[in-house]
């Protein structure tokens, strides 16, 4: 939140780490796709709302990873939409199916960049290498917040491993 004051962005909910809202009111059912224009390395929040049977449709598909999500009225979601193919399965006839999603534009993260006197004082191919070594740095850093499987799997063993030998003294 502190950043956006500091740029002259201001939040769309206090206390919440989005730069915007989008609505979703009725049947909302969606075909799927990657939010392109937000932050490849960020993450979107939805929050499910309506009146529909989530056992039987609407459930919120995350196809690269094979993963059917039953989300019920009230539950939150959060995944990098940019990053991973989603859609919603279709509905029962009489169900309702609304949300709200939470989630940051890329271009935002490079505002301060483009709005600096520095940058706009830099030659066209200079501006361009500018962009690309800031979104660089913004991948490298935001991939790495993300856990890999691998890394997943061997806290998990190392865990189980701490366990019995705690319950074995």
């Amino acid at each position: 939140m502190g950043n956006r004051r500091q740029i002259g962005i201001p939040g769309i909910c206090p206390g919440l780490p989005f730069g915007s809202l989008t609505i979703n009111i009725g049947k909302t059912v969606t075909r799927p796709h990657r939010d392109h224009l937000n932050l490849v390395t960020g993450v979107c929040a939805i929050y499910v709302l309506g009146d529909f049977d989530w056992t039987t449709g609407g459930h919120l598909v995350l196809h690269d990873l094979g993963l059917f999500l039953e989300l019920a009225p009230g539950d939150l979601a959060f995944f990098p939409s940019a990053s991973i193919t989603h859609y919603n399965l279709p509905l029962q006839p009489d169900d309702t199916r609304e949300s709200l999603v939470f989630y940051t534009a890329g271009l935002m993260f490079h505002y301060s960049l483009l709005q600096s006197t520095t940058y706009k004082d830099l030659k066209l191919e200079e501006r361009d290498r500018a962009l690309k070594e800031s979104l660089r740095k913004q991948l490298d850093e935001g991939w790495g917040r993300f856990s890999l499987l691998g890394d997943l799997k061997q806290k998990t063993k190392t865990r189980r491993k701490q366990r019995a030998y705690k319950e074995s003294l």
